[in-house]
């Protein structure tokens, strides 16, 4: 038996890294030798190669199977008319015949009807297994629906479920009675992934044209491959590993940051191929833009890695300490006076009223000193124990907004054809700032008040993006 299952792991192993246990374990419960348990369960974190592994398995085997996918289905009965959906179609492959083929009832009401059902479809088959996939994430089904799907081979003799869960399955679920293994499937550490993610990713992601003058043919590839290992490792410990730590999201960050990497890579002909940290120190702006983790419909381009972009980023490293550093700019800008409007909203919510006229007129407190040399500034922040920034924003009204507007805006005289009512309602739809208090309804009225719905990082990322510093204006 040891023999007949050696080719097949063998296959399964190469195709599948890192999970030579749990290919081990699902060729001898589903060995044609031996006879497999009524049930499986199968659980571990998202992609981590279960259903692929399954999938695989029984294909190798040449194992009768269905699945069914349970986050596609709503009700207990969605699920049992998927079913015999699914073993009707892997029916009608195994019979040639149209004649021998058997039809079954569109209607599943319960569990007895798919016994049935499974029943005739099955009984001429030495071995079926029925893959239950993400039986977890079934929305509406009865509490006794997992209890009734173990027990199936009571009534068809032929038959094998696999539970395929995301989470541990609790120890009071029919999931773990007697008879029934359980399989887990850990998450891949940094060595594991990066090897998965270097050697199964596509060559076309790989296939950039290098200078030709710079190494031979032979040389080049293999230097190409050593980067891309390089890459993926610096990817991982950079983006990855906190934001996309499973291998799906893992290959495609890698490949869209590949192309910006590996052309700048190309346009410093000087600098050795192999010689990675000084294309890392070239490119680390290109590593710390968290705005390649976000999956777009439309592509806004990414950040070229080039020197100018590094000094920037050195510069923003400078700054002094009560700057915020490294902001990426916003890519979804908005219109300029929506921009302003919008700090304006920061200010009014994190600032006190009372203080308004000291902060917005031209002769600024810190240089009017009273007694002791210290400004009163200096003097009230002993009291102050949490940070404004930290706290909830506050309402403000309408007037109130427009008059930080307008006291912050670059130029003392505002269009007529810019209607800020229209830009304000704009920022509303957009959630950027939302109506608070008890007419919130009504936007007529006027004791509606409002509040920014946005954060410090983003506020300042709009504000520098029309070169306006908030947090010159900010108190703390």
């Amino acid at each position: 038996m040891e023999e007949s299952l050696e080719a097949p792991a063998r296959s399964l192993e190469a195709a599948y890294p890192h999970r030579e246990t749990q290919i081990d374990a699902l060729l001898h419960l589903f060995s044609s030798e031996l006879p497999s348990p009524p049930a499986v369960v199968v659980y571990g974190p998202e992609a981590t190669g279960k259903s692929s592994v399954i999938n695989a398995v029984l294909g190798s085997l040449q194992v009768p199977h269905a699945v069914v996918h349970c986050q596609e289905c709503i009700t207990a009965r969605h699920v049992f008319e998927r079913t015999v959906s699914s073993c009707q179609q892997t029916s009608d492959t195994l019979l040639d015949s149209k004649a021998n083929r058997k039809h079954f009832s569109a209607r599943c009401e319960n569990v007895n009807v798919l016994a049935v059902e499974l029943q005739s479809l099955v009984s001429e088959l030495d071995k079926f297994v029925l893959v239950f996939d993400g039986i977890d994430q079934l929305r509406d089904a009865p509490a006794t629906t997992v209890a009734a799907l173990t027990r199936l081979q009571e009534s068809v003799f032929a038959l094998t479920v696999v539970f395929i869960l995301r989470l541990p399955p609790p120890p009071e679920r029919s999931y773990s009675a007697v008879g029934i293994p359980h399989l887990y499937f850990p998450s891949y550490n940094k060595e594991e992934a990066c090897n998965i993610v270097a050697c199964s990713s596509s060559r076309d992601a790989l296939n950039t044209p290098l200078l030709a003058d710079q190494v031979s043919f032979g040389a080049k590839e293999q230097d190409v491959e050593w980067l891309w290992q390089a890459f993926c490792a610096s990817v991982w410990d950079t983006l990855a590993q906190a934001a996309a730590n499973d291998v799906v999201s893992f290959r495609r960050l890698a490949e869209k940051m590949w192309r910006p990497f590996i052309k700048s890579v190309e346009e410093k002909s000087s600098t050795p191929i192999r010689d990675f940290p000084r294309h890392w120190l070239a490119n680390r702006s290109l590593f710390s833009d968290e705005h390649m983790l976000i999956d777009r419909i439309i592509s806004i381009g990414t950040s070229k890695p080039t020197e100018e972009a590094a000094t920037a980023v050195n510069k923003q490293a400078a700054a002094p300490q009560g700057q915020t550093r490294g902001l990426a700019p916003v890519d979804e800008s908005l219109p300029k006076y929506q921009e302003y409007l919008l700090c304006s909203a920061y200010l009014a919510s994190y600032n006190p009223a009372r203080r308004d006229y000291l902060v917005f007129t031209r002769h600024s407190e810190k240089k009017r000193k009273r007694k002791g040399g210290a400004t009163r500034a200096a003097r009230g922040a002993k009291h102050e124990q949490i940070s404004r920034r930290l706290l909830k924003p506050s309402s403000f009204p309408l007037e109130r907004l427009l008059a930080i507007f307008h006291a912050i805006f670059p130029i003392d005289y505002v269009k007529p054809t810019a209607d800020l009512h229209t830009q304000i309602a704009s920022l509303t739809s957009l959630r950027l700032i939302v109506r608070s208090g008890i007419a919130a309804g009504d936007v007529l009225d006027p004791s509606v008040k409002w509040r920014v719905n946005v954060g410090w990082d983003f506020v300042v990322a709009v504000g520098r993006s029309v070169g306006f510093e908030i947090s010159e204006y900010i108190l703390d």
